[in-house]
């Protein structure tokens, strides 16, 4: 006969048994140090920890916040994060670091745009070049133009693809550096014949009557914001790295399919941050840029806007020849084919 002593023994060994069976010993976390910028640039990484599904994946993303990519890249070279989803200063990390370009996840074309004033001469003329219908001016109507521009941008980037197109050097114009604040603005005060700006200040030009002269998809050229990767995290990290791309992805898949979640997220990002920026410019800014799925990246020439971007830069003598090669051979694939097989 059983003693209420024996029965209390077996009731707790059945309560151990049920315990052990049902937890499972908590896998690892792998720490990630992901470098991010207050811009809209970097909303899907906070998506993803908003979501949890980094630790759903086994990672523990850190998020760093740094003002720039300039700042950045002095970190890279410390080795203060692992990952960055970034835009074109990217490639200063690459070129003079040893960084690693992994993937495209953004189609940054968008709001790189060249105006002109409506009673600009400019702007009567159209087709001259059948390559690029869509773009004002010949070299009569351009030559001897001011032109306001942010040198060592994708800005100026447009102002050369531009001349090139209608045939004209840039020692037939004169050409004036200024932030992009401040082209907005000098522009506004009637200063300069053309002005080369950027998100969200081209925004503004309708209220202004400016007319668009070219803008970089009208020139047939195509730019992506990036994922770089430190050489130590490239090395050894690979399958965090992998994991890390999975989710993003993911998450501008989220983004992208849903326009009201994806203006939502933006804004909440820029406000979480401090930028004060109105509902109308956060939705242009989501209807101009595109966050990359993986049906996307698969459509991509990878590594040909990299190389192009890396020209460029030449060009204007921000790089060196010889470092077209160093940002070539640093584009790596294997990664981003590690991520794309990921269910």
């Amino acid at each position: 006969t059983e003693t209420p002593k024996d029965e209390q023994t077996k009731t707790e060994t059945a309560k151990n048994e049920t315990t052990n069976k049902t937890e499972e010993p908590k896998k690892e976390l792998k720490k990630i140090r992901v470098a991010v910028m207050p811009f809209f640039l970097s909303t899907p990484v906070n998506y993803i920890k908003k979501q949890g599904w980094d630790k759903e994946a086994g990672l523990d993303m850190e998020i760093i916040m740094f003002a720039n990519g300039a700042a950045m890249n002095e970190a890279l070279g410390a080795n203060l994060w692992d990952v960055a989803p970034t835009g074109g200063a990217a490639i200063y990390g690459v070129a003079n670091f040893n960084a690693k370009f992994i993937a495209d996840f953004i189609d940054g074309t968008g709001g790189n745009e060249i105006y002109v004033r409506k009673d600009s001469k400019i702007a009567k003329v159209k087709g001259f070049n059948p390559t690029f219908p869509e773009i004002l001016g010949d070299p009569e109507s351009v030559k001897g133009a001011t032109i306001l521009q942010t040198s060592g941008t994708t800005s100026q980037m447009s102002v050369v693809k531009y001349l090139q197109a209608i045939g004209v050097k840039d020692t037939d114009v004169n050409i004036v550096h200024m932030e992009f604040p401040q082209v907005y603005q000098a522009f506004v005060a009637g200063q300069g014949d053309i002005a080369s700006m950027v998100s969200p200040y081209v925004f503004k030009a309708p209220e202004h009557g400016w007319v668009k002269a070219a803008s970089l998809q009208a020139l047939g050229t195509q730019l992506f914001e990036t994922v770089i990767t430190t050489p130590e995290a490239y090395e050894n990290m690979k399958e965090e790295l992998a994991t890390f791309l999975h989710l993003l992805y993911k998450a501008n898949e989220a983004l992208e399919s849903d326009p009201t979640l994806k203006f939502n997220e933006v804004k909440e990002w820029y406000v979480q941050n401090g930028t004060e920026v109105k509902d109308e410019e956060v939705r242009q800014e989501c209807e101009l840029k595109s966050f990359l799925t993986k049906s996307d990246v698969q459509k991509i020439e990878y590594g040909k806007y990299q190389r192009e971007y890396a020209e460029f830069l030449v060009s204007i003598q921000k790089l060196k020849v010889e470092q077209v090669d160093v940002v070539v051979q640093n584009t790596k694939r294997d990664i981003l084919d590690m991520a794309l097989a990921m269910k």
